[in-house]
């Protein structure tokens, strides 16, 4: 999947980076004192960076299988910088 993500970005001509981070358990004790110890386990990330416009943008998501649906949300990511600025 990592290497269908590359292609499709170097296709929309982007230089992309992507870090996988894995994390053996993820613990929630609470959420808004309703949810009460609720575990994750092995879980992926993918930390994405991406120069878009001369622009440095980063994203993290849980899924790289849908490689229009990654690159679409760093280009959001792009506009809402753009907003802030």
């Amino acid at each position: 999947m990592i290497n269908k993500l590359l292609a499709y970005a170097r296709k929309c001509n982007l230089d992309l980076e992507i870090f996988l981070i894995k994390n053996d358990e993820i613990t929630i004790e609470y959420l808004n004192e309703v949810m009460i110890n609720y575990k994750l386990q092995d879980i992926k990330e993918y930390k994405l960076k991406a120069l878009i416009d001369g622009a440095a943008v980063t994203a993290t998501v849980l899924d790289i299988s849908n490689p229009e649906e990654v690159i679409n949300i760093l280009k959001t990511a792009r506009e809402l910088t753009d907003e802030q600025d």
